[in-house]
């Protein structure tokens, strides 16, 4: 049931923060908001807020993920009702300072001049992130803070007994089993081939940027490099699900793979599951070992101490994502990919990853959580209390999608080629966000409180579909 939007919300500093992929964000942008409400903020989460509706709320704060150069458009519409820009770059972890390559390449897909002078603060994961950022940008240095994530908090020693609770379900379901997180959308993309070249030719186009040949060599051979190591790893799982048979082999797809590859690869091996429920971090919490090629879910599996083997086949410097020498093992080979498994799996190996080695990439593994850092850092911005007043949300989404509905028909019925953004498919956008109910939200607040010993006068409401405004009890 929906908030009665009549009741009083009183006065408080706003927080407006969007969730693109729900089993990435939606349980960390929780914890944040919990914090940020403790300290009188109302926090207002929401799927997606649609063009033009910050005319109809109060001036706040607005947390994106990234703020590159096509979106200047966007944030300089939200930025035009006083609001408070602040970027948390999802993608920012993954990059090294020590790479020209990669920082350059990081500094031109994910960053701008121009949308870094609309932002008032950035959230970075570490020194190496703000390195990056400065060495490119060196006049962005004093609106960057280094806060570390709210995803991370969630992979901290404070969390472990409700990580533990929530695995349990799944090893009670699927018993002992062997993780394969998926990190190949640059090859098996639901939304086709070329969808990740054309998005990006059409940001540059929004900003008036000329894509050039070596951009478009590189997401040539992205997808070359990532269908290579697919081939192989597609037939390691084949001759995985043979050797381990008393295993269980859990494929979680990444949210932007074709998921219909992965069924129909393994549709005759009765031992290898491919399943998109639970945050991958419920299912390395409970794996007796996760191998996967060049996915972020490897760091996750580090800080968590489990056995995390990268299986490479092909490697291309240019084309790594992982942080050096913060791996349990890298193989290159199959036999090498099954001696190490094997070792594993007989308990033949120690594991003690040191944590310490992350330190120049992300902040806040100890001592004060990250999303408590990043509260202060909103803190120190100057933002006033507010009346909020909701009434207009719920009819303003409603007619932002009628609008939408009734463009594209028009665009379609005089066949006008639409150039506001590419079409994204109805399983992509399911896959991302299946949905959240107001129930999922409370267990969340709920839990965090339980762990942690604080929260217990946070509450949540919704205010309509994957909406809600979470506040401290008047």
């Amino acid at each position: 049931m929906y908030w009665s939007l009549e009741e009083d919300m009183g006065k408080k500093k706003l927080i407006y923060i969007p969730m693109e992929i729900k089993a990435r964000e939606f349980e960390s942008k929780i914890l944040l908001s919990c914090f940020a409400a403790e300290q009188n903020y109302g926090v207002l989460l929401v799927h997606k807020f649609p063009k033009g509706i910050f005319k109809h709320l109060p001036t706040g704060i607005y947390i994106d993920k990234d703020i590159a150069a096509h979106r200047f458009k966007t944030l300089k519409n939200i930025h035009k009702y006083k609001m408070k820009i602040v970027c948390f770059d999802e993608e920012g972890l993954l990059q090294d300072r020590n790479d020209p390559l990669r920082s350059k390449r990081f500094s031109i897909f994910r960053l701008s001049k121009e949308t870094l002078e609309l932002t008032d603060l950035i959230l970075a994961w570490g020194e190496n992130h703000k390195g990056i950022i400065c060495d490119f940008y060196p006049d962005s240095d004093k609106k960057i803070k280094i806060t570390g994530s709210s995803r991370v908090d969630l992979l901290r020693p404070e969390f472990a007994k409700l990580n533990k609770a929530k695995s349990s379900l799944l090893k009670e379901k699927w018993g002992p089993y062997i993780l394969i997180p998926s990190a190949f959308s640059a090859a098996i993309n639901v939304n086709g081939s070329d969808f990740l070249f054309n998005h990006f030719k059409l940001s540059n186009s929004l900003v008036g940027k000329k894509t050039t040949e070596s951009e478009i060599n590189f997401f040539k051979k992205r997808e070359e490099h990532s269908r290579r190591n697919l081939d192989q790893f597609s037939k390691a799982i084949i001759k995985m699900a043979n050797i381990y048979k008393k295993y269980n082999i859990i494929i979680r797809p990444h949210p932007n793979d074709d998921h219909k590859y992965w069924y129909d690869l393994t549709k005759k091996l009765n031992n290898v599951h491919v399943v998109y429920t639970h945050t991958v971090k419920d299912w390395i919490t409970g794996c007796e070992v996760m191998v996967h090629n060049n996915c972020t879910s490897g760091l996750e599996g580090y800080i968590l101490q489990k056995p995390v083997v990268q299986y490479s086949p092909y490697i291309d410097e240019e084309m790594e994502r992982n942080i050096k020498n913060a791996e349990n093992f890298k193989v290159k080979t199959e036999d090498d990919l099954f001696s190490v498994l094997s070792k594993i799996l007989n308990n033949k190996t120690k594991i003690n990853n040191d944590t310490s080695l992350l330190n120049g990439y992300i902040s806040s593994l100890e001592g004060k959580m990250a999303s408590e850092k990043i509260v202060d850092s909103l803190n120190m911005l100057n933002v006033k209390e507010v009346e909020l007043n909701l009434n207009s949300l719920p009819l303003y989404f409603f007619k932002v999608k009628l609008k939408n509905y009734l463009r594209s028909k028009l665009i379609k019925f005089f066949n006008k080629e639409d150039n506001s953004g590419l079409g994204i498919s109805k399983q992509a956008q399911q896959n991302k966000f299946p949905g959240i109910s107001l129930k999922e939200v409370n267990y969340f607040i709920k839990s965090y409180s339980k762990e942690l010993n604080r929260f217990h006068n946070i509450e949540a409401k919704q205010v309509s579909k994957n909406s809600f405004y979470i506040r401290k009890k008047a």
